[in-house]
């Protein structure tokens, strides 16, 4: 539980940084340490004209927003419609 608790705050107080570094692996592949600690230290990575950056990061760090029930209740009318059932 300790454990539990403790990491979620880890990767809490660090979303941005794991956000970056997730873009970056998602473009890049592989990152060597070197890369991880440029990217972790504010800078850019650059490879193939592709730049990935703290600062130019498509995930940012806000949540996406949750669905409301009457969303949740539009996406099963859609997925019964096309099922062909209620």
């Amino acid at each position: 539980d300790n454990a539990e608790t403790l990491a979620r705050k880890i990767l809490t107080e660090n979303e941005k940084d794991l956000h970056t570094l997730a873009e970056a692996l998602l473009e890049f592949e592989s990152l060597s340490g070197d890369e991880v600690n440029t990217l972790l230290a504010g800078g850019a990575l650059t490879r193939g004209g592709l730049t990935v950056s703290p600062e130019n990061s498509v995930f940012g760090v806000k949540s996406a927003p949750k669905a409301s029930s009457s969303d949740k209740n539009e996406e099963k009318g859609d997925l019964h419609a096309k099922n062909g059932s209620d």
